[in-house]
């Protein structure tokens, strides 16, 4: 399984809400809770903060 990251990196999304906000639904349920997904949009907000 790829982090969301990696798949970002790998279609060349801007941001990593927009893989996200896409792709979230191929996650396997597993890995697909609130939290996680808050702490990778909040992880790609703070280094788009950081640029």
């Amino acid at each position: 399984m790829r982090e969301p990251q990696e798949v970002q990196r790998a279609l060349r999304h801007k941001s990593l809400s927009l893989t996200m906000e896409t792709y979230v639904g191929w996650w396997p349920e597993r890995i697909k809770t609130r939290d996680i997904i808050s702490r990778a949009l909040t992880a790609a907000q703070r280094s788009q903060n950081q640029r």
